[in-house]
């Protein structure tokens, strides 16, 4: 570090260091500025801005000639909001240094927050020119310019610094994702292999894992998860993605071959059987999970989590259709874990179409447990709606609010009741809400399009909603579906068929994306391929109120009847 304090200011220059209680120059760094850097550093981690910027600025008097100093104080004031600080700061490191790269890209990340953009790209291109190598200016201009509409120069701004940065894994990186926000696939795909090449590490993995199956490569997308598994030490995040990608190709050896190494696993950790045990459930395989389940009450009943399991447990023989599973999670309702057994239940309740049963079971767990669970708000809206009391499911989360006017999770329940009650303009106002606090929520921005598109509102305005929930989500399946349905009425087929076959293969088990792709390829009179899409989302939907529609449009195209957009 010394050596570094040293390299970010310009020799040669004079330092002061305390010796025998007496300032003396000297001209080289000073020890006792590095120790006053270093206490900075030890505040600044433990969350005490103040304390470490004094200790800067004291490490400062000692060498007032270091660059590095300035630009580290103003990093810690720009985060503070400390704007001018920072400011004054840098101008001193630019005039100890004017080419310091550090104070060049922080100005010009202070510039573009004040909206003066052609500052901010003159910095960042001021930068590159006496510092060709420092990829931090290279990112956040390539940044910079795709936030301002011009993709084309962010591009060329990374492939710049991939040719001139060592080991540029990053900047590959970050043309992979301009890649994904312009829907160009085999463009991210190739580039997150080239980061690999540099770095290998888990995140890049996955997402060129996630890329690969988009594009319907999913040999190679298992083979990478399987290394992103081993890396990860089997973590439940990516177990889950790499069963259900087996799922998919119906390997049902393999899924079953990986489900026992997570039976080991667990073995081993008894605190990964509960979420283990989902992973068998959501694999569907409802027997494992009992028996992973049964073997771990048996073993340690009075573990940590037994309640969780117990309700687990019942839950997941509900599911295989016995009625001891019910009694089991009625059970739990007034125990520690008396939110997942109602939660539970009523979902069971509701696969029944007893939806006045699960409304009631709702109802009373929210007076037992507190009304303030999200989740079980949520959840008894759409429980509500289906048993026909439209107004009383969006009443109870206006009332809600009352209480937690801001909280965002209330907002977006709110404007899904309002939208399945046929009031869309007003499920916007929800979604515009959040925006107000939240303006980079992507959620909330896609389903502000997808509602346009959906209940026939203006669809320029959806697809530049669509576009920015996309811009800050690259690649996630769900925006691609509104992006791909969107195409669809605006009888772009083609265009389309391409979106939504790639979020088909990122969501093979939703059963509304399904029913998209079938109509797009009914339309295309591809009548074989779209029944069989909507046999199986009937087969899999849990929704009676969408599996009736689907249902009725299967019936349609069976009959002959292809229909329109």
């Amino acid at each position: 570090m010394l050596a570094l304090l040293a390299a970010c200011a310009p020799p040669p220059r004079t330092t002061l260091q305390i010796v025998d209680g007496r300032l003396e120059e000297a001209p080289y760094v000073s020890p006792s500025a590095y120790e006053h850097y270093l206490a900075g550093q030890i505040a600044f981690l433990q969350g005490k801005a103040e304390e470490a910027i004094a200790q800067l600025e004291t490490a400062l008097e000692f060498d007032p000639g270091s660059a590095y100093l300035h630009v580290r104080v103003a990093e810690i004031m720009e985060r503070r909001h400390d704007l001018a600080g920072a400011r004054k700061h840098l101008a001193e490191a630019l005039r100890l240094d004017p080419a310091f790269p550090g104070a060049l890209v922080l100005l010009a990340k202070l510039e573009a927050r004040a909206e003066k953009r052609r500052e901010a790209e003159a910095l960042l291109r001021r930068c590159l020119a006496s510092s060709p190598q420092h990829a931090p200016a290279y990112l956040l201009l390539g940044e910079l310019l795709e936030r301002w509409g011009r993709p084309r120069d962010a591009q060329a701004v990374l492939e710049a610094m991939v040719g001139k940065v060592k080991r540029p894994a990053a900047g590959h990186s970050r043309i992979a994702m301009l890649c994904l926000r312009q829907l160009d696939y085999p463009c991210a795909a190739r580039e997150l292999a080239l980061a690999l090449q540099e770095r290998s590490d888990l995140e890049t993995l996955i997402r060129l894992a996630h890329v690969e199956r988009s594009l319907g490569r999913l040999e190679l997308a298992v083979k990478l998860l399987r290394e992103a598994f081993d890396r990860s030490d089997g973590h439940v995040s990516v177990a889950g993605t790499l069963l259900e990608l087996l799922a998919q190709q119906e390997k049902s050896r393999e899924v079953d071959d990986l489900i026992g190494i997570l039976e080991d696993a667990a073995q081993d950790n008894p605190d990964q059987v509960a979420e283990h045990a989902e992973l068998f459930l959501e694999a569907r395989r409802p027997q494992r999970a009992l028996a992973l389940l049964d073997a771990q009450l048996k073993a340690d009943p009075g573990h940590a989590k037994s309640a969780l399991l117990r309700v687990l447990r019942a839950d997941t023989l509900g599911r295989l259709g016995k009625r001891e599973g019910k009694d089991a999670l009625r059970a739990e309702l007034t125990g520690p874990q008396g939110l997942q057994a109602a939660r539970r239940l009523a979902r069971l309740h509701s696969r029944e179409g007893a939806h006045g049963e699960a409304s009631r079971i709702l109802r009373e767990a929210l007076t037992r447990h507190g009304a303030g669970d999200v989740g079980l708000l949520s959840q008894l809206a759409a429980s509500l709606h289906a048993e026909g009391k439209v107004q009383a499911s969006v009443q109870v989360l206006r009332d809600a609010l009352l209480a937690r006017p801001e909280e965002r999770e209330l907002l977006f329940a709110l404007g899904s009741a309002l939208e399945r009650a046929g009031r869309w303009r007003e499920a916007i106002d929800a979604m515009k809400a959040i925006l107000k606090r939240r303006p980079d929520d992507a959620p909330a921005h896609n389903f502000i399009g997808y509602t346009q598109v959906e209940r026939g509102g203006d669809l320029k305005a959806a697809e530049r909603s669509i576009r920015r929930a996309l811009y800050l989500q690259p690649g996630e399946g769900y925006i691609i579906d509104s992006l791909g349905w969107l195409c669809f009425k605006q009888n772009r087929l083609a265009e389309a068929r391409r979106l939504l076959e790639m979020a088909v293969r990122l969501a093979p088990r939703e059963p509304e994306v399904l029913g998209h792709l079938a109509d797009v390829l009914a339309a295309l009179h591809d009548v074989t391929g779209a029944t069989a899409l909507l046999r199986r989302a009937v087969a899999i939907c849990e929704d009676r109120e969408l599996q009736a529609r689907l249902r009725k449009r299967l019936g349609e195209l069976e009959k002959g009847r292809l229909g329109s957009r």
